[in-house]
């Protein structure tokens, strides 16, 4: 999806930033340091966040930002564009 050079002076580093679809959830398998939190949020609240400033890192800004413009422009695959900018329906009691 996107391709980030991280510095343009010092190192060639990249992030290299995609849409994983179709996937299973596995155990995790952290580092002896690493504490690992997970919580789903849903697309529309991601890109809210980027908008008002509540998230600011770069790398997180800019996969969202490209995101939603692929969602928008028909660059994705329908189902995924409609899961990203479309909350799903709640069932009436």
């Amino acid at each position: 999806m996107l391709t980030l050079d991280l510095s343009t002076s010092l190192t060639d580093e990249q992030a290299i930033i995609f849409i994983a679809t179709d996937l299973e959830a596995g155990k995790p398998h952290p580092d002896d340091t690493e504490v690992l939190a997970h919580r789903h949020v849903h697309f529309v609240d991601v890109l809210t966040a980027v908008l008002d400033g509540s998230v600011r890192e770069a790398m997180t800004v800019s996969a969202v930002l490209c995101a939603q413009h692929l969602a928008t422009t028909g660059a994705l695959p329908a189902g995924v564009a409609h899961a990203m900018l479309h909350r799903p329906s709640r069932a009436k009691a």
